[in-house]
């Protein structure tokens, strides 16, 4: 089996691009794969869609080799005509193609009529977030740190086992004179992983999702011990 990559970016909810995109990931795998459909997408545009669709599953069985597309980052698309194309290509896909895809998010994702069909495996946080022994391979073994078990295991409850955590804790191990008092006071405040959420997981947000966290979110410090409090309830 080959395996083909595509970072999804926002250019993809163009349907065009997506397709596009697509197409010329497949072919770095498979250049005899569907040689005229990007020539066809750039002349006719999206109503070309459903034969660049149809012809690129058609292809891809006919060649009898088995291949894998990874879609990385599916949760930046949210037009309808992409998300069309995807689950066109979910739904009458061959036993040949096969996908791999990645997202914050399940959104625009035909997921029940998988489950129903047995076509589909999830791999959830729970399955991604790292135990106290893995933590410790990857902050030990892997990043050379000198940490006693007990610093580890708070280190992977204050994190919760993300990796996408532990990685910039571990940068920041490495030039802490006193590790354990780090430790004590790490938490998504921290700068390191504080600069990382916002640029990977905040700036990926959806503007109408993050206007709602950013409503709901509960500054620092207030409470019900907050001088605001009183007064709220005398109204």
């Amino acid at each position: 089996m080959s395996a083909a990559w595509l970072t999804i970016d926002t250019d993809d909810n163009n349907v065009v691009w997506f397709l596009g995109h697509l197409i010329e990931a497949l072919r770095r795998v498979r250049p005899e794969l569907s040689q005229d459909l990007g020539q066809v997408l750039e002349e006719h545009g999206d109503r070309a869609q459903q034969y660049v669709l149809t012809n690129l599953i058609n292809d891809i069985h006919a060649g009898g080799d088995r291949v894998a597309l990874i879609l990385d980052d599916w949760h930046r698309v949210t037009e309808p005509g992409t998300i069309a194309a995807l689950g066109y290509l979910l739904d009458n896909g061959c036993h040949h193609l096969q996908f791999v895809v990645t997202s914050r998010t399940q959104t625009g994702l035909p997921l029940s009529r998988m489950r129903v069909r047995d076509e589909l495996v999830e791999v959830g946080p729970e399955a991604l977030r790292f135990a106290p022994d893995e933590s410790k391979r990857f902050l030990v073994d892997v990043n050379g740190l000198v940490l006693a078990d007990s610093e580890i295991d708070r280190l992977t409850a204050s994190t919760d086992g993300s990796v996408a955590a532990l990685q910039p804790a571990s940068l920041s191990l490495r030039d802490a004179k006193d590790p354990r008092l780090l430790i004590d006071h790490l938490s998504g405040r921290h700068r390191t992983i504080g600069e990382y959420l916002v640029e990977n997981v905040l700036d990926a947000v959806e503007p109408r999702i993050l206007e709602f966290l950013l409503a709901t979110s509960i500054p620092a410090g207030a409470g019900a011990g907050s001088s605001r409090a009183p007064e709220a309830q005398h109204r």
